[in-house]
């Protein structure tokens, strides 16, 4: 049986290299998609065999690795993604639209790992709505009975 550092040190195979790359770029994170694309040759059983790969350690540490060159290379920090979350939720503040800046905050948060539903941990947010404001009183409907 093979260690944790074995298991992550582990070589690639040629198409498992293709998978970290899809998913990473092409695919955009559907592991599906991403398992077409690097075997070519399979016929079916893409989502299947595409899981089955993402549960391995070596696998998402590849994938970890990848990311990460990917930003190193691009130069786009979590910092620079805070910035524009700032400025949406700035703009969303000025323009009175709650929703885009509950989106804002929240993307602030999964930066840090503050979002604890898409976890599984116990710990949910709770959204609470208030009740509509009314600013005029509601009017009366008048209506005739109809004999028919």
């Amino acid at each position: 049986m093979m260690s944790e550092t074995q298991l992550l040190s582990r070589q690639l195979t040629l198409g498992q290299i293709d998978f970290v790359r899809y998913i990473c770029t092409v695919a955009l994170n559907n592991g599906s998609l991403a398992y077409q694309k690097a075997y070519p040759s399979c016929k079916s059983g893409y989502r299947q065999n595409a899981r089955r790969l993402l549960t391995y350690d070596y696998i998402k540490q590849a994938i970890a690795d990848y990311k990460a060159k990917i930003r190193a290379e691009k130069g786009f920090t979590v910092e620079d993604v805070h910035k524009l979350y700032e400025g949406a939720y700035d703009l969303a503040k000025d323009k009175h639209q709650t929703g885009s800046m509950v989106g804002a905050a929240t993307g602030i948060a999964r930066l840090y790992g503050m979002d604890r539903d898409a976890g599984g941990s116990k710990e949910q947010t709770i959204i609470i709505i208030g009740p509509k404001t009314v600013t005029e009183p509601a009017r009366a409907i008048e209506s005739e009975e109809v004999d028919g």
